[in-house]
């Protein structure tokens, strides 16, 4: 027993030790150390959109195969001036660092994961609240009383940047604040007849395997188009998708990485969300709710028949 607890405690000192002994030092090997969770598409066109604007040398590792002690050996090895972490496992395994400038991207929550660190920035996966009701007032003009789901533990700040953008817009936001995804499915009922569209923020306490199903029977049932963030929601019979563009994300962290590579503090450089999405329109799905979209704005959007 003791001498597990003594294996323990020194691979807990070799990984603090590997964390703080390169800063300070020049890069010997790179610029930039990629941490990408997978070899998926979304993270791939993070990483090329990166790449598109930032060509600062860079080496990739895929987190995903190193558990925090193998990722700390990456940084003592490669002694990088910045770290990219594209999606959630690779942020997770540096969010830790204090000595090397991290940038994420494709990271859902990130205010959830680290509240602090000067020296963490990057790209969220959550579309600018602003630019989504644009979207939608401009593909579904007539579209004024938007329910919202959401638990203000997660995504609090993203609703209150919404609601002052719809206040603006003349758009009225009905929120229901929810704590489970029990409340979740009741908050739904308390909209009947009250709304619009629904809008599915990516939300875990509100969008999950437990109430995904029923909100969309409930959608059904009182034909009320949903509006949503994910393609294969669209598929399974959502009206509209606005997901995140993960190449113009990528660009997003790109100039970030420019400006910290090139002398900016960290910590002057804002975490953002991302800036441009993707819109998916199920044309059946409107077809059945007898609404009409506009073939101009269609033209720019991915179709589903």
């Amino acid at each position: 027993m003791s001498r597990r607890i003594s294996f323990t405690v020194r691979k807990f000192l070799l990984l603090i030790l590997l964390l703080n002994m390169f800063s300070g030092q020049a890069s010997a090997e790179g610029d930039i150390l990629i941490l990408q969770s997978l070899p998926i598409k979304p993270y791939t066109e993070a990483l090329k959109g990166f790449r598109s604007v930032c060509s600062f040398y860079s080496r990739m590792v895929i987190s995903s195969g190193f558990n925090e002690e193998g990722i700390a050996e990456k940084l003592w090895k490669y002694r990088p001036q910045l770290i990219l972490a594209i999606g959630e496992d690779a942020f997770a395994k540096v969010r830790k660092i204090r000595d090397v400038p991290i940038v994420y991207v494709m990271v859902l929550n990130p205010q959830l994961v680290v509240r602090t660190g000067n020296n963490i920035t990057g790209v969220s996966m959550m579309i600018a609240p602003e630019m989504q009701l644009n979207q939608l007032r401009r593909i579904l003009p007539r579209f004024r009383k938007i329910g919202l789901l959401f638990d203000p533990a997660k995504s609090g700040a993203f609703v209150d940047r919404a609601r002052h953008y719809a206040l603006q817009e003349g758009i009225a936001l009905l929120t229901q604040e929810v704590h489970s995804s029990r409340e979740a499915v009741a908050a739904d009922d308390k909209l009947k007849g009250k709304i619009d569209a629904l809008w599915l923020i990516p939300d875990t306490t509100v969008v999950n395997s437990e109430t995904i199903d029923l909100l969309f029977l409930s959608a059904i049932d009182n034909r009320i188009p949903l509006l949503t963030f994910s393609g294969k929601y669209v598929e399974k019979g959502a009206l509209l998708a606005i997901e995140v563009d993960a190449e113009e994300a990528g660009r997003q962290a790109g100039e970030m990485a420019n400006k910290i590579l090139s002398g900016t503090n960290v910590k002057d450089i804002e975490r953002q969300d991302a800036h441009d999405g993707i819109v998916t329109v199920n044309l059946a799905v409107a077809k059945k709710l007898d609404i009409t979209i506009d073939d101009s704005l269609v033209k720019r959007a991915r179709l589903i028949k």
